[in-house]
């Protein structure tokens, strides 16, 4: 957690003096040679100071003679010691690092104080004579919306170091409502001249963006904030639109360019203002829009099932209709508490249940599964979880479902890091498409697998081996907190669409298949892709790291898997598993085996190259999968 209280020096202090030297004089010139380690004077003023120096007379100096030298005498550099980057959150970004050899010999290199968020593909190596090398670095898609700065060095086997100064900034992309305002609400307008202020203080950020809403959700007007750095005024011009001429009411919301976040902003003490045409507010003393303590969680369910939880303490949680009505529904839309059988079925515009809605009581300490016919936008505003026992989780022995309370994204480690002592290996945290094992290697417990960061909105089970019940507490830290922490080992996948509401987690490494970089290891189902990641196993100093992937379905249904490479299947298997709700096969520790092996055993049955299988050797021209194989049917 950074303050502006603390900063890393670029290199250690130490001050030196007395250094050992050597010289030798001719004529009018003095050579001085000094014997220090380079890595000790690297990057250094070093002041040499003369005296008693005699001419051929006898003659002393009249006084002594001072001279400053600042030393270089690295033989590997970066390229460019200062980077500025930007990357989007959620996606998987590469910087690329060149490194020079500037000497005449080979030299080997040591890329040292990595930021964890930052994957670099090798870490030491050699370089040749007047060599350049390109070295790619990974940005966790996990990495918050913020800006990090850190320093990287680059040792040699001297250790002597060159510093790279890398600026990385994250950003989220605008709300959808920031782009147009609906034609059929132009008819009528009012202005608002005002100034907003987060927590006491008056927003400058000239990215900031603010909106006017009605009851509908739908956005009446935005504008940004406005900031002249000549005069040092800030401001807010903000034009509002309405079909009708009065009595509208109007909500305010702010999004947060430097955190991705939406807040809540009232007027003189109130959430909402009424409009009226033609009006003019804040000509004479700018109306005072205030923020900071009230959030929305947005929520953009996607079609087909969705694991949520909510991160905001709202009393619309403890009104099932108030909170759920208003948003455009479907017919069989489904909401299920994950922790027992209340199941809401959407039916006649009213949501249907065996209970009564109104005593149904949605908390942000529990996982749901949200099922849509089309994706829709859901939105939630209330204030930031801080209260402890509103972060504590209760657990018992098998599956739990559990929300997240924090703010921003967490490593597994982090966020779990109270149930660290309670966990036993064997233990599992998943989400709807990636998942992690507690294990321990030698004394030390670690999450591994392709959940690396936990996120606010998104629903979790957790399956606890221990009998009996316990707790653990979510760490809290303010939004917009730039937090760095290291996360698991793991491997990218591509996650398969979410049409089924139970998953089950497989650790697993491919066998007798030689797999490339880029190549897909895909698990079909019926014909359905049900579950993808990477093929290829991450691989650490002391392990291969298996794959992790998860996998989707409704029922007990067989499994088959196939290696997809430049978008075409170059390998399949017989039927391997069977999928069971929420099983665990294999493990980091030992995982299964998905064989590709061609053996006499093969199923002998025809495939079409989507997975789909067939009754009987097919007639029509094309490519399918034939016991494992590839075959083209001219």
């Amino acid at each position: 957690h950074i303050t502006n209280e603390t900063a890393a020096p670029v290199v250690p202090y130490e001050e030196l003096t007395n250094l050992k030297f050597s010289f030798a004089g001719k004529d009018n010139q003095v050579l001085v040679e000094l014997d220090e380690l380079a890595s000790r004077i690297n990057r250094r003023n070093i002041y040499v100071t003369l005296r008693d120096v005699e001419d051929k007379n006898g003659n002393a100096m009249a006084s002594p003679q001072t001279a400053c030298y600042y030393v270089t005498n690295s033989s590997l550099r970066w390229q460019n010691n200062h980077t500025n980057w930007q990357t989007s959150y959620g996606y998987e970004e590469y910087i690329y690092f060149d490194i020079i050899n500037n000497s005449a010999t080979t030299h080997t290199y040591t890329i040292e104080n990595c930021p964890r968020w930052l994957d670099m593909e090798s870490y030491s190596g050699n370089i040749g004579p007047l060599g350049t090398l390109t070295i790619r670095g990974t940005v966790n898609k996990g990495l918050n919306v913020g800006t990090y700065d850190e320093i990287i060095y680059l040792t040699d086997e001297d250790g002597v170091s060159e510093p790279l100064y890398l600026n990385l900034t994250v950003t989220t992309s605008e709300p959808e409502w920031t782009w147009s305002i609906d034609s059929d609400l132009l008819k009528h307008s009012m202005n608002i001249a005002g100034q907003v202020y987060l927590n006491g203080e008056i927003d400058i950020d000239t990215r900031d963006i603010v909106g006017v809403f009605g009851n509908d959700g739908r956005c009446h007007g935005f504008a940004h904030v406005s900031y002249s750095a000549l005069t040092g005024e800030a401001g807010l011009y903000l034009t509002v639109y309405d079909s009708e001429p009065n009595g509208t009411e109007l909500f305010f919301k702010l999004w947060q360019y430097s955190t991705g976040h939406e807040l809540m902003l009232t007027v003189d003490g109130s959430t909402t203002l009424t409009f009226r045409d033609k009006a003019v507010l804040g000509t004479e003393t700018p109306v005072r829009l205030e923020g900071g303590s009230l959030y929305v969680q947005t929520f953009n369910l996607k079609e087909g099932w969705n694991w949520v939880s909510f991160n905001v303490a709202s009393e619309k949680l403890f009104n099932l209709n108030t909170l759920l009505d208003g948003l455009p529904w479907e017919e069989g839309d489904v909401l299920t508490d994950m922790n027992s059988d209340l199941t809401l079925i959407y039916k006649d515009g009213h949501w249907m249940s065996s209970e009564q809605v109104s005593t149904v009581r949605l908390s942000p300490r529990k996982a749901y599964a949200i099922k849509v016919q089309w994706d829709i936008q859901f939105p939630v505003a209330g204030s930031i979880i801080k209260q402890l026992d509103a972060r504590t989780i209760e657990l018992k022995q098998g599956w739990n479902g559990i929300g997240y309370t924090p703010m921003l994204n967490l490593s597994v480690e982090t966020a779990l890091s109270d149930y660290y002592d309670k966990a036993q290996p064997g233990d599992v945290i998943k989400s709807h498409d990636e998942f992690a094992y507690f294990t321990v290697t030698g004394g030390v417990g670690r999450w591994r697998g392709s959940l690396e960061y936990m996120k606010p909105g998104e629903g979790y089970m957790l399956l606890r081996k221990a009998e009996g019940t316990t707790v653990f507490t979510y760490p809290f830290y303010e939004p917009g907190s730039t937090f760095l922490d290291e996360w698991s080992y793991s491997t990218v996948r591509s996650a398969a669409p979410a049409r089924a509401r139970t998953t089950m987690s497989v650790s697993a490494l491919v066998d007798g298949f030689e797999v490339e970089e880029g190549d897909k290891l895909i698990a079909f189902a019926d014909g359905e892709v049900v579950g993808a990641t990477d093929a290829v196993s991450g691989k650490t100093a002391d392990h291969t790291e298996p794959l992790y992937l998860s996998i989707e379905g409704d029922a007990q249904t067989p499994i088959w898997f196939a290696i997809e490479r430049d978008g075409e299947i170059v390998a399949a298997t017989n039927e391997q598993m069977t999928f069971t709700a929420n099983a665990v096969i294999g493990s980091p520790d030992e995982p299964t085996k998905i064989s590709f092996v061609q053996t006499d055993s093969m199923d002998g049955k025809w495939y079409s190259i989507g997975g789909a299988q067939l009754p009987k050797r097919p007639t029509q021209p094309g490519v399918y999968i034939f016991n494992g194989k590839k075959v083209v049917i001219k």
